[in-house]
């Protein structure tokens, strides 16, 4: 009965825009080894805007602060959905770090630039980091720290593939002093 009729239409876009997601994901997971997908043009900060729209509830709703600074608006050809895919696997290992270790002002940091003739895209949290002594075993096939969570180790496994071998990018890790810095350089 104390319903807001914008609100309501605004989730349920949000709804719709989510399962158009989902339905691209089981095509594109479909599509992972064929050799005649296309590309697509887009930009970084297109990429960034798209995948928070589909997390931003999750995001809301665990009170992660997101702080976003889009600075790369150069056109690139690349394989959209899987990016976004890429990212969003980021993220979600982020704010699953973020809960585990029970972080009182949980923080992720998404930066977008363009520097030394690459499209440059960071994600950073403040979940303490990953211990030295996996740090070089993450985008191992099935290496997983959440095995008692069901993790199949291999998240970060396609999503260095994804960059890598479809993209033609890079993707590295490395620690800072409050997290995980993931780079992705196109």
């Amino acid at each position: 009965d104390n319903f807001n009729k914008d609100e309501f239409i605004n989730e349920i876009k949000l709804i719709d825009q989510y399962s158009q997601y989902l339905s691209s994901t089981i095509d594109d997971f479909r599509d992972f080894f064929k050799q005649n997908k296309e590309k697509q043009i887009t930009t970084l900060d297109e990429v960034v805007q798209s995948t928070l729209n589909i997390i931003k509830v999750s995001i809301e709703n665990k009170k992660i602060n997101m702080i976003i600074k889009l600075n790369c608006s150069n056109k690139i050809e690349t394989y959209l959905n899987e990016l976004r895919q890429v990212l969003l696997n980021i993220i979600k290992n982020a704010e699953d770090v973020l809960a585990d270790q029970n972080i009182k002002n949980p923080q992720i940091i998404i930066e977008t630039k363009y520097e030394n003739n690459k499209n440059i895209l960071l994600i950073e949290d403040n979940g303490g980091g990953i211990s030295n002594d996996i740090i070089d075993q993450i985008f191992n096939p099935y290496f997983s720290t959440k095995k008692e969570k069901d993790g199949t180790g291999l998240g970060l496994y396609m999503s260095k593939t994804i960059i890598e071998n479809h993209c033609g990018g890079l993707l590295k890790c490395q620690n800072s002093k409050n997290g995980a810095i993931f780079q992705i350089s196109l």
